[in-house]
């Protein structure tokens, strides 16, 4: 079951709270990182950094990884956080 974090961050997809007790804000911070203005590589060493710490808190690294592929929900919910460009009228 998510936590407060997770519940929080579907009505405000901008929220950057994650708790390493809940293994559905490793896949949300693994979402997250994905999204941003950042290289490839860049993005590659910091989902590593990530997905380490909730390991290193008990977590399932195959289960992250099974909640990133799916992102039920939190996929959908961050992306709604990036500006939609401005058409001319």
């Amino acid at each position: 079951m998510p936590c407060n974090c997770c519940s929080i961050a579907r009505d405000f997809p901008t929220y950057k709270s994650f708790n390493p007790a809940c293994i559905w804000c490793g896949a949300r911070i693994l979402v997250s990182l994905g999204l941003r203005g950042i290289g490839v590589t860049e993005c590659r060493v910091r989902r590593t950094a990530m997905l380490k710490v909730w390991v290193d808190w008990g977590h399932s690294e195959a289960e992250i990884r099974q909640l990133f592929k799916t992102a039920t929900g939190l996929a959908d919910v961050m992306e709604s956080a990036a500006p939609k460009s401005k058409q001319r009228r």
